[in-house]
């Protein structure tokens, strides 16, 4: 059965629903490695240097929360992550537990994004699964979320968003 306004694919094993955006829903539309396969050097750039930029985009990408809103949560954390690193020399023990408080609040976050995107696209998979995918591939994940919600051209890095797609509303 197809999303509303979409379609099927029938492959040999497996039918992929599209919707109405032309996005595939019920599994991912790349494996975890996806970003890697698919050959694009700025979507895995993006993924791996300006992580904070592709998530802020993804997000708005399906309405979950504005663009802007993501990225000024990612660069308050990255902002105290730095100022404990110029404190780390007076106050070693604040800057260690720190470090790793930054560290797992930005890891959830990244999963919990993925879990909406999942939840979203009717793709089987737990949440449990969306963190520990989160913690070992942050990159990955980041980058297999892009592809998902098409929200990077695969050929240029743009630091904006795309428009959020229709059927989907921004909070």
């Amino acid at each position: 059965m197809a999303a509303e306004g979409g379609a099927e694919i029938k492959g040999a094993y497996f039918v992929t629903e599209i919707d109405q955006n032309n996005l595939v829903m019920g599994t991912w539309s790349t494996g975890i490695l996806g970003c890697i396969n698919v050959g694009s050097l700025s979507l895995c750039c993006m993924a791996t240097f300006c992580p904070c930029v592709s998530l802020a985009q993804i997000a708005h990408r399906v309405g979950m929360y504005k663009y802007w809103t993501v990225l000024t949560a990612f660069m308050v954390l990255f902002g105290v992550y730095v100022a404990l690193a110029l404190l780390e020399s007076t106050v070693s023990k604040l800057f260690v537990f720190g470090m790793w408080a930054v560290t797992i609040v930005a890891l959830l976050a990244i999963s919990v994004i993925r879990k909406n995107v999942r939840e979203r696209f009717q793709i089987p998979g737990s949440a449990c699964e969306d963190v520990v995918c989160s913690c070992i591939f942050s990159c990955c994940v980041v980058g297999q979320m892009s592809l998902h919600v098409d929200s990077i051209d695969k050929d240029s890095c743009h630091f904006g968003p795309k428009d959020t797609l229709p059927g989907y509303n921004s909070q």
